[in-house]
């Protein structure tokens, strides 16, 4: 686990459940009843989406069931009905959540303001931040992945992801989530193309192309600064706030939708099981009703002949 994580699990404990009246109760006498209670008060109080919750409620769940495993207790009480929460949390899904991806239309504005912002000096400091940022549409890293590439992670047309930044300590490591070791990611000549234009500016600064990629001192590309960029970004460009990790999503569901790469060959490309590529990543960009009539002729030619009566 990374320690991230560890950071992100203990403030989910002392904020959500350390506080709640069922934890002076002992373990023992904790029932499914008291769960259910805290889970329906949890969302109302702080009107959280399913996702959210089920992060905070999977802390809760993997305590009880360290306590089975312990032989504290022998059942674990946290038997929360799934749909039930996804009933209960739909009135605080907001848009983005229902459509996590940028749109074609999006991800063109979102980019024309992008090169607006390299091309006009609005970063003073962190000015390579437009070229990480469209950078990521084109290979799908994770944040703390773009912000630690190195210059000597490119070779050719493959980029050698092998380091994050994990921001709260504020350090590269030297693997990335999951505490895999490295993977390789194409570069399409989209991404080459970025990488040469950083090239440039480097040059034109006088600074040496041999440190972190999107940075232009020793230092690693600012994480805080990418995120608020694509807060910034979106609203430029008048679109719906998303994060890089819709980014990471709108990359993914193009892969699938091209029909190019198996999901195997996906998830080996991004770091991730084919499950989570299906459960998490893939977005489908075009409703379902714009193909009314392919799927009108996918079932004519499968119709049963029609029978006199």
């Amino acid at each position: 686990m990374s320690p991230a994580t560890v950071k992100y699990k203990t403030s989910c404990w002392k904020n959500h459940i350390a506080k709640e009246p069922f934890a002076k109760i002992p373990i023992t006498k904790i029932s499914s009843l008291d769960i259910e209670n805290w889970a329906c008060r949890l969302i109302d109080d702080h009107e959280m989406n399913s996702k959210r919750y089920f992060n905070v409620g999977g802390v809760l769940n993997q305590m009880l069931q360290l306590a089975v495993k312990m032989n504290i207790i022998s059942k674990s009480p946290y038997q929360i009905d799934r749909d039930m929460i996804r009933r209960k949390c739909a009135l605080n899904e907001g848009d983005s959540e229902r459509i996590p991806v940028f749109s074609p239309a999006e991800e063109s504005k979102f980019f024309a303001t992008a090169w607006q912002c390299f091309g006009n000096g609005h970063h003073t400091v962190h000015i390579l931040i437009p070229l990480a940022i469209m950078f990521q549409f084109n290979t799908g890293l994770r944040i703390g992945e773009l912000c630690a590439l190195r210059h000597e992670d490119v070779n050719g047309r493959i980029l050698t992801v092998q380091r994050m930044f994990i921001e709260p300590q504020h350090e590269v490591v030297p693997y990335t989530k999951n505490y895999k070791q490295h993977r390789e990611v194409p570069l399409n000549d989209y991404a080459l193309m970025l990488l040469s234009k950083v090239d440039e500016k480097k040059k034109e600064l006088g600074i040496e192309c041999n440190g972190f990629i999107f940075s232009t001192d020793e230092r690693a590309t600012s994480y805080t600064e990418v995120k608020k960029a694509y807060t910034k970004y979106c609203e430029l460009s008048k679109i719906p706030t998303r994060s890089s990790h819709s980014a990471r999503k709108t990359f993914i569901t193009k892969l699938v939708d091209s029909g190019r790469f198996t999901i195997a060959e996906i998830a080996r490309m991004c770091g991730n099981s084919e499950q989570v590529i299906w459960n998490h990543y893939y977005h489908p960009l075009e409703d379902i009703s714009n193909k009314l009539d392919s799927f009108n002729e996918v079932f004519k030619e499968k119709a049963p002949k029609p029978v006199a009566v």
